[in-house]
């Protein structure tokens, strides 16, 4: 009996009848939720000429439906629709702005507004007809008061308003006398006509901004919705 239980501990030995490590459980990937979607300024722009978001007009600091656009030039009850669309980053932050020129009744000149979207909110800034006048891709555009003023100009904005500073300037003063006199700015410093004529010279050679007569015709032509 001794020996048969000398053999059969041997065998044991041999044959590694030692207890098996328990198998190390497979771990599953703990479930990541989809990661939202960002917003860009283009799809901001889409829903509110679609009118289906509200944006918010620093002219009156109210929250308005597309629908009210022509609030910002009368208090008249003539119809107001968006006459043509241009996209640029006016103020060269990065961010694009959407440009809207304006038609109030058969006026295709009344003025515009630039939306602007920041802090997942859209903005609506107006300015006259006059005081935006033939904008490029590099932000700048032209101004004009008349015979007596004009000059090109910059934007820069905050959530309450837009700022218009001026890069150069004519303006034409009468005096007592009857007879004028014209000075020029560049950059707010007095300067000769011919700086400022050569500044004019140089605006008009900078690419305009691209208009467009739908939304759907800005989205086809921009690379990053295809």
């Amino acid at each position: 009996m001794k020996t048969i239980l000398s053999l059969l501990l041997i065998l044991c030995l041999l044959c590694g009848c030692e207890k098996k490590a328990d198998p190390i459980p497979e771990t599953t990937p703990p479930v990541t939720a989809p990661t939202e979607a960002v917003l860009s300024e283009l799809d901001a722009f889409g829903d509110v000429l679609a009118g289906d978001r509200d944006f918010i007009e620093t002219l009156s600091g109210e929250r308005w439906d597309i629908s009210r656009l022509g609030e910002t030039i009368t208090i008249e009850d003539i119809p107001c629709s968006v006459h043509r669309i241009a996209v640029a980053d006016l103020d060269g932050d990065g961010i694009r702005e959407a440009v809207l020129q304006l038609k109030l009744g058969q006026d295709e000149y009344a003025g515009f507004e630039v939306l602007r979207y920041q802090n997942e909110e859209v903005y609506g800034y107006p300015f006259s007809y006059r005081s935006f006048l033939e904008p490029k891709v590099d932000g700048t555009f032209r101004l004009s008061g008349g015979a007596f003023y004009s000059g090109i100009g910059k934007v820069t904005f905050d959530t309450g308003s837009a700022v218009v500073t001026p890069i150069a300037e004519r303006m034409e003063e009468l005096t007592e006398d009857g007879t004028s006199t014209v000075r020029y700015s560049i950059d707010g410093a007095s300067a000769a006509e011919e700086e400022f004529r050569l500044l004019e010279e140089v605006q008009n050679t900078k690419p305009d901004v691209i208009w467009y007569e739908t939304w759907d015709a800005v989205l086809s032509s921009d690379p990053s919705t295809t």
